[in-house]
Order: C-alpha cells, then sequence, then structure tokens
C-alpha cells in the first residue's frame, strides 16, 4: 500500500516540505528504473525553485525483472521507506565527499513525494548547471611521441592531460571512497565502467 510523504528532514534543524505545484521544464534522461526530469517547484512560502526529480516508474521489463529477481515489486516505486533510504544514503555521501579532498560534490537532496500521475516515489535534488566535457586539442604527432625516447623533459611537463582522464580519475576516487566508507551500492553511479555513470 502507498502512503503520502511525510516530511523528509532536508537540513539540520528544518523539515522538508512537500511541493504545492510542480511544473515539468524538460525531461533529462531517462533510464531502464527511472526518469529523471527539470521541473520549476511552488513552494508552500511561495517560492519557486528549480530542481532534478527523479521520477521512479520503471517501465514493465524492468518491473517483471525486479519482480522475478527479489520477489517484490520495485521498492523506489512503491516503497516509501526505500526512497527515504536513498534521500538519506544521498545526504551521507554529500557530508563525506565534503570533508574529503576530492574536487567534486553531490547534488544536495531537497524533498520526497509520490507523483499520482505517474503511480511513484519521486526524489528532488538541487539543480547543477553543467556542461560537456571539453575535448582533448587534436594532436597530429601524438603517436610519434609516445614511441619516442627522445623527448625532453620539459616536453613531457608541457603534455596536456585531456579533461577525460582527469574526470576518470575523479570517478575512480569517489568509487573508492564510497567503498570505503560502507556505501558500497552506491559506488556503481561513479564507476567509469558503468555506462550510466
Amino acid at each position: 500500500m502507498t502512503t503520502q510523504p511525510e516530511p523528509v528532514n532536508n537540513s539540520d534543524d528544518a523539515p522538508t516540505v512537500v511541493p504545492l505545484d510542480v511544473k515539468v521544464l524538460r525531461t533529462l534522461g531517462h533510464g531502464r528504473a527511472a526518469r529523471a526530469q527539470l521541473v520549476e517547484a511552488l513552494m508552500p512560502d511561495g517560492e519557486k525553485i528549480r530542481c532534478v526529480e527523479k521520477v521512479f516508474a520503471p517501465g514493465l521489463l524492468t518491473r517483471v525483472i525486479y519482480r522475478l529477481s527479489f520477489q517484490a515489486p520495485f521498492a523506489y516505486q512503491n516503497n516509501r521507506d526505500a526512497i527515504l533510504a536513498s534521500f538519506y544514503r544521498r545526504r551521507v555521501a554529500s557530508a563525506v565527499l565534503a570533508n574529503s579532498n576530492i574536487d567534486a560534490r553531490i547534488a544536495k537532496p531537497l524533498y520526497v513525494r509520490f507523483d499520482e500521475d505517474s503511480r511513484a516515489w519521486v526524489l528532488a535534488a538541487e539543480w547543477i548547471q553543467g556542461r560537456g566535457i571539453k575535448p582533448a586539442p587534436a594532436d597530429s604527432k601524438s603517436v610519434w611521441r609516445r614511441f619516442s625516447f627522445f623527448r625532453s623533459k620539459q616536453q613531457k611537463e608541457q603534455s596536456q592531460t585531456a579533461e577525460i582522464d582527469t574526470l576518470v580519475s575523479t570517478m575512480h576516487e569517489l568509487e573508492a571512497m564510497l567503498d570505503e566508507c560502507g556505501l558500497v551500492g552506491s559506488g556503481w553511479q561513479v564507476a567509469p565502467r558503468a555506462l550510466v555513470s
């Protein structure tokens, strides 16, 4: 049985208030288990906030596989406790990351609500404006340099590291940090070998 959400503690001293109205601005992505959408949420105090909602309404195939594998319905769609666990796991991961020396951050979870249209639970997090990865500049002599043993020390120091290399290195650090602090199931979200990360 699905129940309406109770307030979720959003900060150290204030409970989260479920928005009065949510306007979908655009869909950001659609995976097997959920879709991410940019929304404008009207809060009870009249403030409008732009955030990302993850709506856990998987398709039939995912639900069938989940049901056969776990002998239960898809938890994030149907179980309030499961979505609250996700909310708090994100808060813990964010706090751990904030106290590390890794140059990254996790979007702050804002609220949990039940979406009647999708018949699914929704987890909202702050919208962080990002950008795509900058490709490394073309280097017509990269093959020659790889096999050259005669490069000077200055040439080696001047060779640029592609942004993707830095990103992958950070992803490895994040995955190891999540595993070390007990958030083992969350590591796949930043694992370079996972297509969706």
